[in-house]
């Protein structure tokens, strides 16, 4: 019965489970839990999460900002069926929602997600062969990539092949965090393994146009911006008071400077161009701090 109630809950549209929310707290009724993510209707407005509303600022402030790019290579060895590898990208952004969105925003100047609807494209090759210094021009060519700026009105993926020899190429896969994190580039990468073998399987046995979706992935349930979506009529009302007047305590008062010992004054804008240290720490210490983050608090 529960699921049923649940389910019933996630088919409503966000104007019916609103008023459905509202008319629960005015009867002071608490709402059944529910931890089904219900897809979105066609027509509704898409926010943006917590997480996206903080990065979209932080890229109001400083649109040429790179500092939330997160670019990616993956170096390809032995013989690389372009055709194929173009087929399976195409087939990944069609697939996830995500890396067909971009931001704008609404009549009230609030944020907003708009999701693209799939166009087939054809990837980018640099061919790098005849290059006396390939391995400099392929450092030169990330360097650019990872370094230039996203428009968030625009395309927030950008995908290059560098074609270093018949058995050699490189990926260069560059988009915005407010799309996509490290985690997600693993699910890309994985991904892309398998649409390529399936689609390679199917060249190879002669079905090739008959089969252009191999039936290697199960369909994704729900998009990112189902996700926002729910995330929005979940966190609100008294759950959402909570968590504000929280951080309103811990952040409310005169926060002191983390003063750590520099050689220079700290600036007045932050440059972005930090660097690290390496420290070599002892196998008993290693283990010791391993140990101390995996207990519970």
């Amino acid at each position: 019965m529960k699921q049923d109630i649940s389910q019933q809950i996630a088919n409503l549209s966000p104007k019916q489970r609103a008023l459905l929310e509202k008319r629960l707290q005015q009867k002071k009724i608490k709402r059944p839990s529910s931890s089904i993510i219900p897809k979105r209707q066609p027509s509704d407005i898409i926010p943006l999460s917590f997480a996206q509303q903080r990065l979209w600022f932080i890229q109001q402030l400083e649109p040429d900002n790179n500092s939330y790019n997160v670019p990616s290579s993956f170096r390809i060895k032995g013989k690389l069926q372009v055709e194929i590898l173009e087929q399976t990208l195409n087939e990944i952004v069609k697939r996830h929602e995500m890396l067909r969105t971009s931001f704008t925003t609404d009549s009230d100047r609030q944020p907003i997600q708009v999701v693209t609807p799939f166009q087939p494209f054809s990837l980018p090759i640099i061919d790098l062969q005849d290059i006396a210094n390939a391995e400099a021009e392929v450092q030169r060519l990330v360097i650019r990539e990872s370094l230039r700026p996203f428009d968030l009105s625009e395309s927030l993926l950008r995908l290059i092949l560098l074609k270093l020899s018949e058995k050699e190429h490189i990926l260069l896969i560059t988009t915005h965090h407010i799309v996509c994190d490290r985690w997600s580039i693993g699910v890309f990468l994985r991904e892309m393994t398998t649409l390529y073998n399936g689609f390679f399987k199917a060249t190879e046995v002669g079905k090739g146009e008959d089969n252009k979706t191999p039936l290697n992935l199960s369909p994704l349930p729900i998009q990112y911006g189902d996700w926002s979506i729910w995330q929005r009529q979940w966190l609100q009302g008294d759950l959402l008071d909570k968590q504000i007047n929280y951080w309103q305590e811990k952040l409310g008062q005169d926060l002191p400077i983390l003063d750590l010992p520099t050689k220079r004054s700290r600036p007045l804008v932050p440059s972005y161009r930090g660097k690290h240290h390496p420290i070599a720490l002892s196998p008993a210490l290693s283990d010791s701090l391993k140990a101390v983050s995996a207990k519970k608090r």
